[in-house]
């Protein structure tokens, strides 16, 4: 019985999966429409539709004269399918190429997010039409490459919506909230994706009430949309807005609005309405499953964060060991971070090794974390602070200094963890050098920085100098252990009188450091009375503590 290719082109149509379509194909070679090349490529297209890409290559070869739009469903199938060093083979053997053939390789690398291989192909063109612009300018935006967008745009002959959306997609996802305001309000045409886009923008910066001002002004919203004001009010925090507009004003919720809510929850510490939302979600993805887990770590609960990590989440990214690992952690569980530390897949990310590097600092594992430290494949500045902070903490002053000597980049919590290293073995002048290098650097000091420098300050003039400037030139605010840390110098070089004043009408209650600070002064200047008086005032703080008597007995 000989068919029509009307049916024929129904039955490729209707085909389920590929078994079936294999069958009908088989029947088609065998019957006098073999050489039909639009049967050929509507086999092709569906194989490529079914996600048969061996297939639909042995389709396109069995075609006797395949066409360019032959060739153009293979290059696409290759795209579809990540194959791009085959879909450019594909490209570069084609007798003859139109303007599909020429987007579809544009396109398919920048999808890929490879846009130096994409700006080849387009700078090659013979003739270009805005779809290619286009594909370049989504590339740029989507690695936030703002330069690369701003210099497309400019150089695009005729823009279109989607050439402006993806301007102010790539100033919003980089985090310039007004260059995308103004490209938004610029913009020739705008779609609900343009809207959508800044929408994000003012989300991204938690500027909940222009997010709202933009969202009245849409002609209309989508589930999108919706999200984008959630998690900008979820952002600022307005944790009552949010949570409003999730339970009484969105007409339906999806995967990432409630995975928000499941974030906000456990932000605000409650994590049980947490549970809640989580457990009653019609859909979970691994962002929503890295959400809980993460919660319950942080709420110190690790057997339920393992629990979902083991039994409730299909699979795992970098993001969900790191969660589960530093669970392990921070509840003090080192053999158990250690086993599943060694259970991560490779590549490790760097966020992984520093939880594990972090964990056998704060037990003072130090020759395990330096062989940790030494094995990573990359390191970032948290790796190197860690391993700092380790050798500071346990009075290893020279392997400081030579972690230090090998950074190529420091932060305030380098110079921090150095200046406080001498500052506490009793290198008061090595302290004062490494503070006055950091500040040649340009980094800004803080109010850690400042208690290790008026702690090694080695007279009252010279505490004085540094609490003024700490004032006067940094704008950094004065805490108790300031205060407490001038005592300190004033008792340590006999300046007692001063110390008792201070101690007296500083602006906070002195806490034991304080007293503790006055009482030592007066034992190392033979001082008894005024010793006398400094312990029966610690003893009033710490009723517990026999120190202060200790010291007392020894006058």
């Amino acid at each position: 019985m000989t068919m029509r290719l009307d049916e024929l082109t129904d039955l490729i149509k209707g085909c389920g999966d590929a078994i079936e379509l294999q069958r009908v194909h088989a029947a088609i070679l065998r019957s006098e429409h073999a050489r039909n090349v639009f049967l050929g490529n509507m086999v092709l297209l569906m194989y490529t539709r079914l996600g048969s890409l061996e297939q639909a290559r042995q389709a396109f070869e069995l075609l006797l004269h395949p066409n360019v739009f032959s060739w153009n469903l293979l290059l696409q199938a290759f795209i579809e399918h990540g194959e791009m060093d085959r879909s450019k083979h594909t490209f570069d053997t084609m007798p003859a190429r139109n303007m599909v053939s020429w987007n579809c390789v544009v396109a398919g690398y920048a999808h890929a997010g490879d846009v130096e291989a994409a700006k080849a192909v387009f700078d090659t063109m013979p003739e270009r039409d805005v779809v290619a612009w286009n594909s370049l300018l989504q590339g740029f935006a989507a690695r936030c490459d703002v330069e690369g967008v701003r210099r497309t745009f400019e150089a695009l002959p005729e823009a279109d919506v989607v050439s402006w959306t993806s301007v102010i997609a790539a100033y919003a996802l980089s985090g310039h909230v007004e260059q995308a305001s103004g490209a938004f309000y610029r913009a020739a045409h705008r779609n609900l994706i343009s809207y959508t886009a800044l929408l994000t923008a003012h989300a991204h910066v938690g500027a909940a009430d222009a997010a709202k001002r933009l969202f009245d002004a849409m002609p209309e919203w989508d589930i999108r949309a919706w999200n984008a004001l959630l998690q900008a009010f979820a952002a600022k925090p307005d944790v009552r807005a949010a949570l409003a507009l999730f339970y009484t004003a969105m007409p339906l919720h999806d995967v990432v609005s409630s995975t928000t809510i499941v974030a906000l929850y456990a932000a605000s510490g409650q994590l049980e309405a947490a549970k809640l939302v989580f457990d009653t979600m019609a859909q979970r993805n691994i962002v929503s499953c890295n959400t809980m887990v993460a919660a319950y770590a942080a709420g110190g609960h690790v057997s339920d964060a393992e629990r979902i990590f083991h039994t409730v989440m299909p699979l795992h990214d970098s993001v969900s060991w790191t969660a589960m690992l530093t669970a392990h952690t921070e509840a003090g569980q080192l053999e158990e971070a250690k086993n599943l530390f060694d259970a991560m897949p490779a590549p490790r990310c760097v966020q992984a090794w520093n939880a594990m590097i972090t964990a056998f600092v704060d037990n003072m594992e130090l020759s395990s974390c330096q062989f940790l430290f030494d094995a990573m494949p990359e390191r970032d500045l948290v790796s190197w602070n860690a391993m700092l902070g380790g050798y500071a903490r346990s009075g290893r002053l020279g392997s400081a200094k030579r972690v230090f000597a090998r950074m190529l980049e420091r932060d305030t919590v380098s110079w921090n963890t150095v200046i406080a290293a001498f500052a506490d073995s009793g290198h008061g002048q090595d302290a004062m050098l490494m503070f006055l290098r950091m500040l040649v650097d340009g980094l800004v000091p803080n109010q850690i920085t400042y208690t290790s420098v008026l702690a090694a300050c080695c007279s009252w003039d010279e505490s004085r100098s540094h609490f003024s400037s700490m004032v006067g030139d940094h704008g950094v605010g004065a805490v108790r252990a300031h205060y407490s840390c001038v005592i300190g110098v004033l008792a340590s070089t006999g300046e007692l009188g001063k110390a008792w004043e201070l101690i007296e009408f500083m602006p906070f209650v002195p806490d034991a450091a304080a007293w503790g600070a006055l009482l030592s002064g007066h034992r190392v200047h033979h001082e008894r009375t005024g010793a006398a008086a400094a312990a029966n005032r610690f003893a009033d703080l710490e009723a517990s503590d026999s120190a202060p008597y200790v010291l007392l007995a020894s006058l």
